[in-house]
């Protein structure tokens, strides 16, 4: 059973639920005990705090893989941040840059397009991903970026569109 997306957030409603659950099942039960008995009370009881406990595992387990790949995902930026800045303050054209600058634009887009992968699958927080994807608009704005992201196949990008403006 998949929750859904991942939403660092969602776990503040697990409690509350599962609690408004069993109330509700005890009030049925003093409403109606002919029909909730106090054996259906306790196997219902049983039954959305076992349900409670699996969502709330999954969501833990999310939350880990999510905080595993946002470290991996930050590292690998952290990485190219500065050369991406150089690249991107240089007054030098796209054909004046070195390979190397090229080659560090596309190592860029790749982590982009697996970033958004993830993100597409759910495993991203939305709030995170808007953050991210607020950078990548940065860059996409720098003519020569946009320039190398017209000339790669797009089909090596997971089916992600690097944010360049339509008047570039």
């Amino acid at each position: 059973m998949f929750v859904g997306p991942m939403q660092l957030s969602s776990r503040r409603w697990f409690t509350p639920v599962v609690a408004a659950s069993a109330l509700a099942i005890g009030g049925l039960r003093l409403l109606i005990p002919t029909v909730v008995t106090t054996e259906v009370a306790l196997a219902v009881l049983g039954l959305v705090g076992g349900l409670g406990y699996f969502v709330y595992q999954q969501h833990l387990s999310q939350t880990e893989l999510f905080a595993h790949l946002f470290e991996k995902f930050n590292t690998r930026y952290d990485a190219m941040n500065e050369r991406l800045a150089e690249l991107r303050a240089s007054r030098k054209s796209l054909e004046e840059w070195a390979e190397s600058g090229r080659q560090g634009v596309i190592d860029y887009f790749n982590l982009c397009a697996e970033e958004w992968l993830f993100f597409q699958a759910g495993y991203i927080d939305q709030r995170v991903w808007d953050a991210w994807y607020n950078g990548m608009k940065h860059y996409a704005r720098d003519e020569r970026f946009a320039a190398i992201w017209n000339k790669e196949p797009k089909d090596s990008y997971y089916g992600f569109m690097f944010p360049v403006p339509v008047d570039l």
